[in-house]
């Protein structure tokens, strides 16, 4: 089977975020494709073992979500930018990861953005831990670390975390404050799948983050969109930041 440039690019994205939806695929790397188009493609990539599609209840309906085998990795393993030193595959919340798909698009449509590394990348790869920031996005689970450009402090590291349910206090506290630990992570973004996680964050941050400047903000997950820049992030005082 003839693998082409865009079947790479696939594999490569599919690598470092573990999973993404049918229609995320499409949307991504066949944007001007029939959708008959899209699914022949992707069963041969999958019946040649390149792919594993699995099925996610998603609402009334099930979504068709795809997966890196290690026969795909072997495709691009030589050539990607890191040593893989501890492939994974598996996702272990699957709605979260899509949820993280969409995120990603929205950070690096911003033009501050230099570079977006997601958590697998981080948890997988051997040569990346040279950078003290991304030592402590590997350390505490980052769902990624972006590089940004900033033009008043040059060049910052941030990290990402998409928090669609709630968790308790004790874990939140526990996280904002290994973050504050790392000085090297200039801020956390919060996506947030409602108001009141971003309440919730902003009121444990009050609670141990005071002899601190703030670095945590937060945005709602309905407001960070593809190609809508700039994305606003509130911290704890109201204060803004523009990702744009």
């Amino acid at each position: 089977m003839l693998i082409t440039d865009r079947d790479m690019q696939i594999f490569k994205f599919l690598f470092e975020q573990k999973i993404a939806s049918q229609e995320q695929i499409a949307r991504i790397f066949f944007p001007n494709a029939t959708r008959v188009t899209v699914l022949q493609r992707l069963a041969k990539l999958v019946n040649g073992g390149y792919l594993r599609k699995y099925g996610m209840a998603s609402g009334n309906r099930m979504v068709s979500v795809y997966g890196l085998t290690g026969q795909g990795l072997t495709k691009f393993q030589q050539l990607y930018r890191y040593k893989i030193a501890r492939p994974n595959f598996k996702s272990d919340s699957m709605l979260h990861d899509i949820g993280l798909v969409d995120v990603r698009r929205s950070i690096e449509s911003a033009k501050m953005v230099e570079d977006y590394l997601t958590e697998n990348v981080l948890q997988t790869c051997a040569s990346i831990s040279n950078e003290c920031a991304f030592q402590a996005g590997t350390k505490l689970n980052s769902d990624a670390m972006v590089v940004v450009r900033n033009q008043s402090s040059g060049i910052d590291w941030l990290a990402i975390e998409l928090e669609l349910s709630e968790k308790s206090g004790a874990r939140y506290e526990e996280k904002l404050a290994n973050y504050y630990l790392h000085s090297s992570i200039s801020a956390v973004l919060y996506i947030c799948g409602s108001d009141r996680i971003r309440r919730l964050i902003h009121q444990i941050d009050k609670k141990i983050g005071l002899e601190f400047d703030p670095k945590i903000l937060t945005c709602n997950v309905r407001d960070c969109h593809f190609e809508e820049t700039p994305l606003v992030f509130l911290n704890r005082d109201g204060g803004s930041f523009l990702l744009e």
